[in-house]
């Protein structure tokens, strides 16, 4: 089967959330919904690439509600995007994260970033913005785009190529033993 769900408690809300593994790549946005976290970046590099090759799942809770609202608006149009806005709890964020391929990290800024060190603990690819922080934290083993040009390109090669998805995939379990939970 192509297409798995994923049940999400949102509070007590019951969704399911589906997952499509057709497309060869998944990716995963999670934690609050902030305008520095740089959401726009990762739409608009997925308008760039080939149709059904990613997706994007985005999960968290609005902090900014104005920002929330452009971010649903700029994803409305691509049915390769879905929003899941709420408090996630840990189980339903752990099963976020076993099913997909990629977590994406576009920040503006950083001051700390318990996605990462969740990304890590799960053997997880990571793209990350280029920010010191994170290319210190990271070194080799993440990803790291400038515009969103870079990321398309980037996105485009990892679905394109599945060995780099696995080289990088290896480089991330090196650093995993150190951050599993």
């Amino acid at each position: 089967n192509s297409v798995n769900s994923v049940v999400v408690h949102l509070g007590t809300e019951i969704i399911e959330q589906s997952i499509n593994h057709n497309l060869k790549l998944c990716l995963l946005l999670p934690g609050f919904i902030n305008k520095w976290k740089g959401y726009e970046s990762v739409i608009m590099a997925l308008r760039k690439v080939k149709k059904g090759t990613v997706s994007l799942t985005i999960v968290g809770k609005a902090i900014d509600t104005a920002y929330f609202k452009e971010v649903c608006e700029m994803a409305k149009p691509d049915k390769d995007i879905s929003i899941v806005e709420g408090f996630v709890n840990d189980s339903a964020l752990d099963t976020y994260y076993q099913n997909t391929d990629i977590i994406i990290i576009p920040y503006k800024r950083i001051t700390m970033s318990a996605v990462l060190t969740n990304a890590i603990g799960h053997g997880k690819v990571i793209i990350t913005s280029s920010l010191p922080q994170f290319k210190e934290y990271l070194g080799d083993a993440g990803l790291y785009f400038t515009t969103v040009s870079s990321l398309s390109e980037m996105l485009t090669r990892l679905s394109t190529t599945p060995s780099l998805l696995e080289e990088q995939r290896s480089l991330i379990k090196k650093l995993a033993p150190s951050y599993s939970f």
